[in-house]
């Protein structure tokens, strides 16, 4: 197959994390991120659920959630460890 190996339609890709990873970025920016912030999260939760094998799917909204989870904590880690905040 030209252009490389064929992907399943399921199937979480780099990009999807990356996706994730600067979604989370543009919910710190700015707040009016949270207007387009349920589009964002249905589309990146449907490609986890596409996936075959219920352990696939768990593999991959766990993935998306750490990604998630690190980007807000690598944001906020300068005011959650501060005594003045």
């Amino acid at each position: 197959v030209a252009g490389g190996p064929r992907r399943r339609p399921g199937e979480l890709r780099a990009r999807d994390l990356a996706g994730a990873a600067l979604f989370a970025l543009a919910l710190n920016h700015k707040h009016m991120a949270m207007y387009y912030a349920p589009a964002f999260f249905s589309h990146l939760l449907g490609r986890c659920l596409q996936r075959d094998g219920m352990g696939h799917k768990a593999a991959g909204v766990a993935a998306l959630g750490a990604v998630v989870a690190g980007v807000f904590a690598a944001c906020w880690w300068p005011w959650l460890g501060s005594a003045e905040a």
